[in-house]
């Protein structure tokens, strides 16, 4: 796609919102979607005189994601003040961590198109508070919302070890996969609670010293994030074949006109001055509760795809699964209830996925239970219903959680297994149908077909279709 004169080298920093009740430094509640500045108080604000105080339930989940990456999670929790102004942050400067990120030195594997793996090192998880959101009206007036302000948030930042915008993709979604099976974060990106700043550079291939970086700020979908660097790549090729310098500059993505639009120069790094904040005391943390906070690690989407392997699901359907946490989690739920895969496969993947598609509804939504799935697919398993008969039985076991088999009662749809009585229903069509039956050395399989259509006619879908296929073979062969 791109010049194979010159290496392409790509940092990224990922902001989670994490899944607490309450801010990091204030008691103020976690929302989306309220009224604007109704879901902060004096802390957000920074009124004079209001203090901190640190969220015990982010510094779990920031334990508990750090655990997932492989980092050295630090002895002790402190935190330094961000000096800068801006209209979405009231206190002058963010609550950070600096000096001392609670998760520093861990790794990710991702899988490449060809199948390998790569290892993308990342260098810190720290801790921070969120700020407010500028809502840019028409009226050329831009409004605040600190609803979010003081949001906790988990910043993930890699080293430069990324390549391409497919290896990005990759990443991104392999660390979204992972928040959201720790239960760290939602990653909801549309709701902006996972947000990604990318940081481009080009040089020279093989070269040691790295081209000047480009970065891209404030991205909420894996899509723009791939289109954004993308379009850098392209720009700093463009640039460079006819010896025009790189800036370092700031830019935005613009999703309306699939472009990198210029923010600002960034010509020297911008000094924070960072400071110890005398607010929060440094904390020790306690051996023991990080050792249980570890221990309660959920499973990763690593385990998934090892036990999938080990069952023999295809690669295509793994992936499908493991992207969709709802649908895997009761996928396995179902597979340690019955090994009949295939069978769970076919009604969780197709099934249940067109229902929920054509409906528009989530999984949590609808009245489905592993228990009546995997009971009515032994059910369809015995030959007591055919599948045909199970998509009744679906319908009604995913709306009204009913047990299948008062559905089959109620609905009287017990299959008809009885070879005898099949058998003369089958030889009494057999002999009705003498022109048909003539056919079937030359077309065995549309001979079949229209006896075993004639024959669930005759028993108004009850015949068990594997018996009816097994007499007809045998009768005319």
């Amino acid at each position: 796609m791109f010049s194979n004169k010159y290496d392409v080298v790509i940092g990224i920093e990922v902001h989670a919102e994490l899944k607490t009740k309450t801010k990091m430094f204030s008691d103020a509640p976690v929302t989306f979607g309220q009224e604007p500045n109704t879901q902060c108080n004096e802390i957000d604000l920074a009124y004079p005189g209001t203090m901190p105080t640190v969220n015990k339930a982010a510094v779990r989940l920031a334990i508990l994601l750090g655990t997932a990456l492989n980092m050295e999670i630090s002895k002790t929790v402190s935190f330094d003040r961000k000096n800068y102004y801006y209209p979405d942050l009231p206190k002058g400067f963010q609550i950070t961590q600096q000096y001392n990120p609670i998760n520093k030195d861990g790794f990710l594997e991702i899988k490449l198109e060809d199948n390998s793996f790569k290892k993308i090192r990342i260098e810190r998880a720290h801790l921070e508070e969120d700020t407010a959101k500028q809502i840019h009206g028409d009226d050329n007036i831009s409004y605040l919302d600190f609803n979010r302000c003081g949001n906790p948030l988990i910043e993930i930042v890699s080293q430069p070890d990324l390549s391409s915008a497919r290896e990005v993709v990759s990443y991104l979604k392999q660390l979204q996969n992972i928040l959201l099976y720790a239960n760290v974060s939602d990653v909801k990106m549309e709701n902006g609670s996972m947000r990604c700043d990318a940081n481009v550079s080009l040089k020279l291939k093989g070269a040691l010293e790295l081209g000047k970086k480009v970065e891209i700020k404030n991205m909420n979908s894996i899509s723009n994030v791939e289109q954004a660097i993308n379009n850098e790549i392209e720009i700093q090729i463009e640039k460079l074949d006819n010896g025009i310098e790189v800036e370092q500059v700031t830019k935005r993505f613009d999703d309306v006109k699939k472009a990198n639009i210029l923010m600002r120069l960034k010509g020297d790094d911008v000094d924070y001055r960072y400071i110890p904040e005398s607010n929060i005391l440094p904390i020790l943390l306690d051996q023991n509760w990080v050792d249980d906070i570890q221990a309660s690690l959920p499973k990763l989407p690593k385990f998934y795809d090892t036990f999938y392997r080990s069952i023999n699901l295809e690669n295509q359907l793994i992936e499908q699964l493991i992207n969709n946490y709802d649908i895997n989690s009761f996928f396995y739920e179902c597979c340690l209830k019955s090994t009949n895969y295939k069978a769970i496969s076919h009604w969780v993947i197709t099934v249940l996925n067109s229902y929920l598609n054509k409906e528009n509804l989530v999984l949590k939504a609808t009245n489905l239970n592993s228990d009546n799935l995997v009971e009515m697919i032994n059910i369809i398993e015995n030959g007591i219903i055919s599948s045909k008969q199970g998509e009744l039985v679906f319908k009604e076991i995913i709306t009204n959680e009913t047990n299948p088999k008062e559905v089959i009662k109620k609905l009287n749809l017990s299959q008809i297994s009885d070879e005898n009585l099949l058998q003369e229903i089958v030889q009494k069509l057999i002999d009705e149908n003498n022109k048909m039956v003539m056919q079937f050395g030359d077309r065995p399989e549309r001979v079949i077909k229209f006896l075993v259509g004639q024959t669930m006619k005759q028993t108004k879908g009850k015949a068990n279709p594997k018996i009816v296929i097994n007499l007809i073979k045998n009768i005319l062969s």
